[in-house]
């Protein structure tokens, strides 16, 4: 009813039955006497008295009507409206005759005709199902007070529809508690790992943690319609945010530099991500033409809403991504490393070919045409790299000119000496067109912090070419 202006007829007219009648809501409290005929006794009709009477004490109650004012009534009328016989008979019999000789339809709207269930009909002045929640718990705590042989319930319309706000918003705690649980499940599978699957989460969330904290902070109440507007909010940003961490892996492959690669997915996603808000916001602000002022609180929390996820896609998410390297589940099943790659690659010997892929993953794999050289003797190392397709050759000026030192093909290493003594030893170049997985110091920390059993066994196996390599260069010294 607040939902309507002040000044609207049907809100003044409800004010008026309210205030005139005494009360527009109505409760019913079902009170089960334990036995046929239980509200015949003057002893339990005299509870159901006590009852009313402190009901009537209640600054929101209106009065309330029950089999004892019927009685009462009628014993009166039977005696020449005589206000002392304005009373409950403390004979059953009487009791039972008065009930018998004033049968009538409105005698059976607040007893059975077993006389073991007795209704007391309350009329309630609350409007705001907060106040009529208040209500209902003291009326609660009066009842039981009652006699154990009297067993009450309080019912009604305004009761049902107050259970049904509460089991809303013990229904959006529950759902949204498991949506997240398993939006944190599905991020984490599709980018391969638990810490990004959190990270994806977090532009979801603050949207819906900023809506409820608006509802409180402006005082909207959580109602049907207000209790739409988050998942909706939630699935958008969900699909956003798939949309951009997918598109920003992508292009941070295909661009090797983090910035042009969050430029290029801002003007792909961007657009349709900015276009999409914009018209769910104009479509939104639409409602708040409405007269019911649940529809305007509809039109700008949702509105709101909308906006504040726009601003965490576009101002939060390219944050989370800068410094994070993104594996998604489809880039491990379908990156190509070649047949078997954890047996024919050394550095990915013990790891399974998706652990082998994970690797490549969090590196880059690149193509280089047949006779570019990709290291240079002493320049300063960033990288090492191992053959996937090719053939490389390295080698050194000596003082009769060049001497090669040896061919790599699949599975070997070269440029590992300057990636961790920070100067290149040899010259390295493509003898044909060749696929290699380049390793940097960064992405062999990022795979230690996000992979940590997957980079042991990298380490490891490093670890081993590096002994080998040295065990073979002092054997051919020696010899």
């Amino acid at each position: 009813m607040s939902s309507f202006p002040r000044d609207s007829e049907v809100r003044r007219s409800f004010e008026l039955v309210n205030e005139k009648l005494g009360g527009a809501n109505p409760l019913y409290i079902v009170i089960d006497g334990g036995h046929p005929d239980a509200f015949k006794e003057p002893a339990t009709l005299e509870i159901i008295r006590e009852l009313q009477s402190w009901l009537g004490k209640q600054a929101d109650i209106g009065g309330s009507i029950s089999i004892a004012d019927y009685l009462m009534l009628v014993n009166k009328a039977l005696h020449d409206d005589d206000p002392t016989f304005y009373a409950i008979p403390d004979n059953r019999r009487l009791i039972t005759q008065l009930l018998f000789l004033s049968s009538s339809n409105e005698l059976n709207r607040i007893v059975d005709t077993r006389f073991q269930t007795a209704n007391v009909i309350v009329r309630a002045r609350v409007i705001s199902s907060d106040d009529m929640a208040k209500l209902i718990d003291r009326i609660n705590a009066r009842l039981a007070e009652l006699p154990s042989h009297l067993k009450a319930t309080v019912t009604g319309n305004p009761v049902l529809i107050t259970e049904a706000l509460t089991q809303i918003i013990l229904g959006q705690a529950t759902s949204f508690g498991l949506a997240l649980l398993i939006v944190y499940a599905i991020m984490s599978l599709m980018f391969m790992s638990h810490r990004i699957g959190f990270i994806a989460l977090i532009p979801n969330l603050i949207p819906i943690v900023i809506f409820f904290g608006s509802l409180g902070f402006f005082g909207v109440s959580l109602n049907p319609s207000t209790s739409l507007i988050a998942p909706m909010v939630l699935g958008i940003a969900l699909d956003d945010t798939i949309h951009y961490f997918a598109h920003i892996n992508h292009e941070v492959r295909r661009l090797a530099d983090d910035r042009k690669a969050t430029i290029a997915t801002l003007k792909a996603v961007g657009r349709p991500m900015t276009y999409t808000a914009a018209g769910l916001c104009l479509g939104f602000l639409v409602l708040t033409t409405s007269e019911l002022s649940m529809q305007v609180q509809v039109g700008l929390m949702a509105s709101w809403a909308l906006a504040v996820g726009w601003l965490c896609e576009f101002l939060l998410t390219p944050a989370l991504c800068s410094s994070v390297r993104i594996t998604t589940l489809w880039d491990v099943l379908t990156l190509d490393l070649g047949e078997n790659p954890q047996d024919s690659i050394p550095l990915l010997n013990g790891l399974r070919k998706s652990q082998a892929r994970i690797v490549a993953l969090m590196s880059r794999v690149t193509t280089v045409p047949a006779g570019t050289r990709i290291i240079t003797a002493g320049e300063k190392g960033e990288e090492m790299y191992v053959v996937i397709d090719g053939r490389l050759r390295s080698s050194i000026t000596g003082e009769k000119g060049r001497i090669e030192v040896a061919t790599h093909v699949r599975g070997d290493v070269v440029g590992e000496a300057g990636l961790f003594f920070e100067k290149r030893t040899a010259d390295v170049e493509t003898l044909e067109d060749s696929r290699l997985l380049c390793l940097s110091q960064d992405n062999l920390d990022r795979l230690g912090r996000r992979y940590p059993y997957i980079a042991t066994k990298v380490f490891r196996n490093l670890n081993r070419i590096l002994a080998t390599r040295l065990f073979t260069t002092t054997q051919r010294l020696m010899t």
